[in-house]
């Protein structure tokens, strides 16, 4: 114990690892007000990853010394985004099953593209993955995933599937990160006519889109009349994040300083939606759909104001250590939580947790942020 205690002390990044470890131990706590004690265990469980993987990579002498020293850092990365090939290969191929089976086109879209994971969780993942593979093609020649061929046709891959499953939310924070890495080309890369012509590709990439794919039109459009329903406060959808969120909030004025305790979420919300006639939300048990509201209904707004820090802190590090993956990262994680509880399952708590470790101890920088 005291060797890996002197291993994360010698670790220069060991207080940005043992923020999402703090951040378990308050939900932790919260246990002991917490009146459903099997669901706040059960729970503690899902989200066990945030504390145990951060606290391994720190102390871990081997491993650190691995990751800073023989570039185990990018074959961790890699590992990362071959997981994501595998799991797009899987879907497309149960898709095929489906169509073959009398499904038809329909099987190519949506859910039917997410068999065995949340939709939303694989385009985040996927979106990461693609932003990585771009960045090594333009400017880390030595990282090229296999050849550059095979790396521009994965990238291609990764975008068709992005719109195929049509997740708003992920979809919605892939298209803002763009401009955003166009910016970046043009002010620290000093290349302007790339700059120009990665700007267009986007472009003409997100019309020919939105024209030609009918579901990411139907999708966008349908959005944009829910909300329309709520400014002239008629009734929306369950599906209809916004009442969700309504609901939420609610919930939250009754408890707002502590939170409910982590086990209490559900049976917070559901007498909510009861009163608003909400059966089916009830009936399937329905969280926040927003890891910020969901934060606050565990842990409180003192929970919620430690969350944002440990996302501002992160952000912070990432910026002045120049780690450019981890930052859009970051980017693509804090905006897709606005739609999700990514820490409410096991999928997201353990992306989270392992790409937070390995960004962050990473030594090699991706590229300088300016």
């Amino acid at each position: 114990y005291k060797e890996r205690i002197s291993c994360f002390k010698k670790n220069p990044n060991f207080k940005i690892l043992l923020l999402p470890v703090i951040y378990y131990l308050l939900l932790a706590i919260s246990l002991i007000y917490s009146q459903n004690l099997e669901e706040g265990l059960f729970t503690l469980e899902k989200k066990l990853t945030l504390l145990i993987l951060p606290l391994f990579v720190g102390t871990e002498t081997n491993f650190f010394k691995d990751i800073t020293s023989k570039g185990l850092g990018t074959k961790l990365v890699n590992a990362f985004i071959l997981g994501v090939l595998i799991i797009v290969i899987l879907n497309y191929g149960y898709a095929f099953y489906r169509y073959l089976n009398g499904s038809g086109t329909e099987a190519f879209y949506r859910n039917f593209l997410a068999r065995w994971n949340h939709p939303s969780y694989v385009s985040m993942y996927a979106s990461l993955a693609l932003m990585i593979l771009l960045h090594r093609l333009l400017f880390l020649k030595d990282e090229i995933f296999i050849n550059k061929y095979f790396q521009v046709f994965i990238i291609l891959v990764l975008v068709v599937y992005l719109f195929m499953l049509s997740q708003r939310g992920p979809l919605l924070s892939w298209m803002m990160l763009l401009p955003i890495y166009a910016a970046y080309i043009l002010i620290n890369k000093k290349e302007t006519r790339l700059a120009i012509v990665f700007t267009i590709i986007c472009i003409l990439v997100v019309l020919f889109s939105y024209q030609f794919i009918g579901l990411v039109k139907n999708r966008v459009d349908n959005t944009l009349e829910q909300v329309n329903n709520e400014f002239e406060q008629k009734k929306a959808p369950l599906t209809n994040r916004i009442v969700i969120w309504k609901v939420s909030l609610e919930t939250i004025k009754n408890e707002m300083l502590l939170g409910y305790g982590v086990g209490d979420v559900k049976d917070a919300l559901n007498p909510v939606y009861l009163e608003r006639k909400r059966l089916d939300a009830v009936e399937h048990n329905l969280n926040a759909h927003n890891q910020y509201l969901q934060t606050c209904i565990e842990i409180g707004i003192l929970g919620l104001l430690y969350f944002v820090l440990m996302l501002l802190l992160i952000t912070k590090f990432a910026w002045q250590n120049n780690k450019l993956i981890l930052l859009i990262f970051l980017f693509l994680f804090v905006a897709n939580i606005l739609f999700e509880v990514m820490l409410d399952r096991a999928s997201g708590v353990i992306g989270f947790a392992y790409l937070f470790s390995v960004l962050t101890i990473r030594t090699k920088n991706v590229g300088a942020v300016n």
